[in-house]
């Protein structure tokens, strides 16, 4: 569980968002930044650590450092907002 933990936080962290347009899309599609559990569960990486199983999924986000479970426990958002990506103006 320990490198499912560790992905979900590369996966929300900073850097990661500055290059993965998916998973930023998915993060800005909802106000409030959440993601679905069975969205990130097609992630094949952590499907592999996790069998793509929601719960957990759930339990390993909560050991992260960047990471809040909402109160449904069927939505992960980052802590902070997302990183302004840099442009060529």
């Amino acid at each position: 569980q320990r490198k499912a933990t560790e992905l979900l936080d590369f996966y929300f962290g900073d850097s990661n968002c500055l290059k993965d347009r998916f998973m930023r899309q998915q993060i800005e599609s909802n106000d409030d930044g959440w993601v679905p559990i069975t969205v990130l569960a097609t992630f094949k990486k952590l499907r592999d650590l996790t069998t793509g199983d929601s719960d957990t999924i759930r339990d390993c986000a909560k050991g992260c450092s960047n990471i809040k479970i909402s109160e449904d426990g069927k939505d992960l958002a980052r802590l902070r907002p997302l990183p302004a990506i840099a442009t060529d103006d």
